[in-house]
């Protein structure tokens, strides 16, 4: 048994029956709606729990504990200046981190920032010398642990370094006694 439709009159009209003019708009609404504008960004001073809050179950809320790494957290550093006066603890390392940068080849700033590496060759070339690119170092030279009396860095009490302590230390003409890399043979192919 085939069932044959035999009307051959206008389409009936699918839309719900509804009464009022809200019905039509339901029917003709678009399906997708455009997107809300963005709103406006706040500062938070909210501090997300850590792992030593989680730690602390005396409340079902987690506080935030006070410990030495806040210091550089992010959310300490959000405001310049507090009451007149410099709060932000990162700020205490920008005369020492200004002339660090002094002291280095701007190629080895590139690679610090570009390919996410350690800061190298700080102080390579001495104060008021140019490299052979052209660089000329100006900056202010700290002072040496080893030969100044500030600390007891690798001292015995009541004993002064001499000039002639440093002569055959290998930590500290090791740097300049070493081999210069050569990169000739690691390009080469392996024959089969």
């Amino acid at each position: 048994m085939s069932l044959v439709c035999c009307y051959e009159g206008p389409v009936p009209n699918t839309a719900p029956t509804g009464v009022g003019p809200r019905s039509a708009q339901l029917v003709n609404k678009p399906a997708h709606r455009p997107p809300p504008p963005p709103r406006p960004r706040h500062n938070s001073t909210y501090v997300p729990p850590d792992v030593i809050d989680y730690l602390d179950n005396i409340t079902p809320f987690h506080y935030h504990h006070e410990g030495p790494y806040d210091a550089a957290s992010p959310y300490r550093n959000r405001s310049r200046s507090r009451s007149g006066r410099n709060s932000n603890p990162v700020d205490a390392l920008k005369s020492s981190n200004e002339e660090a940068l002094k002291a280095t080849p701007p190629g080895k700033i590139a690679d610090c920032i570009w390919h996410a590496r350690p800061l190298d060759g700080v102080a390579f070339y001495p104060p008021g010398s140019t490299d052979p690119e052209g660089n000329t170092y100006d900056y202010e030279e700290g002072w040496n642990m080893m030969t100044e009396d500030r600390g007891d860095f690798r001292r015995w009490p009541g004993m002064k370094f001499r000039d002639e302590d440093f002569k055959n230390d290998p930590a500290y003409m090791g740097l300049l006694n070493a081999q210069s890399w050569s990169f000739r043979g690691l390009c080469r192919r392996r024959r089969s």
